[in-house]
């Protein structure tokens, strides 16, 4: 039953006037995301200090959602990330994610606000050949935007020197939301406040001091072993640089370099225009029937919720909602139905 006090928030919820088409997220969905930075600013600088806040930040809220991390590179205003999204949650992995990534920014510069754009692109991955494609193209971002030619050049974060398997230990930064408090904590005992008022200022971070990034293989060509995938990962980002170098030979062009890379201010943005009316693709893969049988599971699913919708707001409140229905099931706990195995 619907408690009487929330009716017309969820009412609302339904309404297909007030919200975007409803999100499929359904549990196991291998998917290429992409989350750009508000105004396409510089948020995310490779200088040091903010390669070691993403790395953390982002090791800490993909360990605490159930996130498979099969490859992840970040540039300078947006990152790439390949996964399995394991229990289906990834809008709450990128909500924590985005909320202390920006709490620990704006408190190293004095800024505020949020660092990503409303909405990521989610693109779910159909094929084996397609997710090792999403591979190659994450990791070789920054040589495909002319700044760096070789991506081991790049100094953002970055899962490409990491081996299928291998756990990164990453330490909590000393920087941030934890540099601040920690100052607070030390001023206050060098002018003798009460360790009251101290505490009260600078309390110690409630998150772990050290935690784990696990690179996980997708799990595609299985006739490969964990080496023999990664090694082919490797081999076709090394075929796509040598294109870009010759390309950029034959335009006569030069890329911009790691070192001018970090100069650049984290409020500044590209000067290139950006097409705010191009598509947006919601699956990817090279076999073509792949494709048409995942658009065909989301027409399903956006038939049923319609369907579902339509009851609700007709004052049917036992409605049972979709698999994959994301905003009913979570935010206002109503039934649903589950995902198939």
């Amino acid at each position: 039953m619907v408690p009487a006090n929330g009716v017309q928030g969820i009412d609302r919820a339904a309404d297909n006037r007030c919200v975007t088409p409803p999100r499929l997220v359904l549990a196991g969905q291998r998917c290429f995301v992409t989350a750009r930075a508000v105004g396409r600013m510089f948020k995310f600088v490779p200088r040091r200090e903010v390669v070691r806040l993403f790395e953390y930040v982002f090791a800490l809220a993909a360990t605490r959602h159930g996130m498979q991390v099969h490859e992840a590179l970040c540039m300078s205003n947006h990152f790439h990330l390949v996964m399995t999204d394991v229990e289906g949650r990834m809008p709450e992995f990128m909500r924590y994610f985005d909320s202390l990534l920006a709490r620990s920014l704006n408190a190293m510069r004095g800024s505020s606000g949020s660092v990503f754009e409303k909405k990521p692109g989610r693109v779910e991955v159909t094929d084996d050949e397609k997710t090792i494609e999403s591979a190659v193209y994450t990791l070789a971002n920054p040589c495909a935007a002319n700044l760096v030619r070789r991506s081991r050049q790049w100094p953002g974060f970055s899962t490409l020197r990491m081996a299928y398997g291998e756990v990164k230990v990453i330490e909590r930064p000393k920087l941030g939301l934890w540099k601040r408090a920690q100052q607070k904590v030390e001023r206050g005992r060098t002018r003798g406040r009460s360790r009251k008022r101290a505490s009260y200022q600078g309390k110690p971070s409630v998150l772990p001091e050290r935690v784990e990034l696990r690179l996980v293989r997708p799990p595609v060509f299985a006739r490969m072993s964990d080496a023999q995938l990664r090694a082919e990962v490797l081999r076709r980002l090394d075929a796509r640089e040598l294109e870009l170098i010759a390309a950029r030979r034959e335009r006569g062009l030069e890329v911009l370099g790691a070192a001018k890379v970090m100069a650049q201010p984290w409020y500044g943005f590209p000067g290139r225009p950006e097409d705010l009316f191009g598509t947006e693709p919601s699956v990817s893969g090279r076999s073509k029937w792949a494709r048409i049988e995942a658009l065909q599971r989301r027409a399903e699913f956006e038939a049923a919720y319609a369907r579902a919708r339509a009851q609700f707001l007709a004052g049917i409140r036992d409605v049972v909602w979709p698999a994959g229905t994301w905003l009913m099931r979570v935010c206002y706990g109503l039934p649903c139905e589950t995902s198939p195995p």
